[in-house]
């Protein structure tokens, strides 16, 4: 009845507002000038081999094809536990390419709101009507942009020190490009990254809302 479901109604949108908003954290604690880490963080990934990427993400792609020929014939279990490494995986190969491929491993890592909800969805919840699926996800993902774009606005509100202009970068980015540690491309995906991620999740939330 209605009383046995409203309690999984909410778990539901509650767990699908923490899949929407996984990437979004990782994204604006890691990749963006929002935060203190994102630069040390770059430091390292720009001393690392282009390579060390390269190689996460081939392994990552075999590894996908063969879940993918096996899907039918593999036990649950199995399945499940490759595809969440699969998901790891990848998301390391993200990072890794980022500071030669950030225009493609930023927007990559958004698309990991999605994917986590349709495993959400498949090992939890795959009863629920579609059109009441939809609008959870659409409001989930809908609120994650709310959330990453909120998060940028207040940063350029409050400032930082040193800053003359409202879209100044932090001194070590700055000094990063000077320096050619980085690419401008990289300076400024990082310094957009989270109205970025806004714009994806908002057209998500319409796509799913349609």
């Amino acid at each position: 009845g209605a009383m046995t479901r409203a309690p999984r109604d909410v778990a539901m949108f509650c767990l699908a507002v923490l899949c929407t908003h996984i990437p979004i954290a990782l994204i604006t604690a890691g990749l963006s000038q929002v935060s203190p880490w994102t630069a040390p963080l770059i430091r390292f990934l720009v001393a690392v081999p282009n390579g060390v990427g390269i190689g996460f993400f081939t392994a990552f792609v075999i590894g996908a094809s063969l879940l993918y020929a096996m899907r039918t014939t593999s036990p649950p279990g199995a399945y499940w536990a490759s595809w969440w490494s699969l998901l790891v995986l990848a998301l390391i190969a993200a990072v890794f390419l980022t500071p030669e491929h950030p225009c493609s491993t930023v927007p990559s890592m958004v698309i990991l709101g999605p994917v986590l909800l349709h495993a959400l969805r498949r090992l939890a919840f795959a009863d629920v009507p579609t059109v009441r699926w939809c609008q959870v996800q659409s409001l989930a993902t809908g609120m994650a942009a709310v959330t990453s774009v909120s998060i940028w606005a207040v940063w350029l509100a409050i400032g930082f020190k040193g800053r003359a202009r409202w879209y100044d970068w932090p001194r070590p980015f700055g000094e990063m490009v000077i320096a050619e540690t980085i690419t401008w491309k990289l300076a400024f995906v990082l310094w957009a990254s989270p109205p970025g991620s806004a714009m994806l999740m908002g057209l998500l939330s319409v796509i799913y809302w349609v």
